[in-house]
């Protein structure tokens, strides 16, 4: 059985290989990489830890009345509170009148340190909001025209 798995993955890896060398040869320029000291002390952490570090987090999904969830989750599973605490302004009535609470946690979160991400889920624009995760909310698609 441990010949036929490595066999399989050696004929995965082989047409993998030949899939590559069958595709036109793409060269991406070279982006150029800000070394020195920015204004931004966030920046500046992130370009000291590069290629040294890595910054684990965790996504607070709803509620927005909970915002710290997830975070606390984490921290009751391991004993440890992620680097990078996320949130989300979402699009469901009851998260959207908890969206300032969302954003106090991120900035509490900020003010112990932790790197934020905000995002937002939004509705279409051409469509009611509140909305729901489906076709005729954020997963709904606007023509050229909109």
């Amino acid at each position: 059985m441990k010949i036929l798995k490595y066999a399989l993955c050696l004929i995965i890896n082989f047409s993998l290989i030949g899939h590559v060398k069958s595709q036109k040869t793409v060269v991406i320029p070279k982006l150029k990489k800000t070394i020195g000291p920015t204004r931004f002390k966030s920046l500046n952490y992130l370009y000291g830890i590069s290629g040294k570090y890595t910054i684990a987090g965790i996504h607070n999904r709803e509620p927005n009345a909970e915002p710290a969830k997830w975070t606390d989750q984490i921290n009751v599973t391991t004993g440890r509170y992620p680097g990078l605490w996320s949130g989300d302004f979402l699009f469901q009535q009851e998260n959207i009148s908890n969206r300032q609470t969302m954003i106090n946690e991120a900035a509490k979160q900020w003010s112990k340190g932790s790197v934020v991400n905000v995002m937002w889920h939004a509705c279409n624009p051409a469509l009611e909001q509140p909305c729901g995760w489906d076709k005729k909310g954020v997963l709904s698609k606007l023509t050229d025209q909109q």
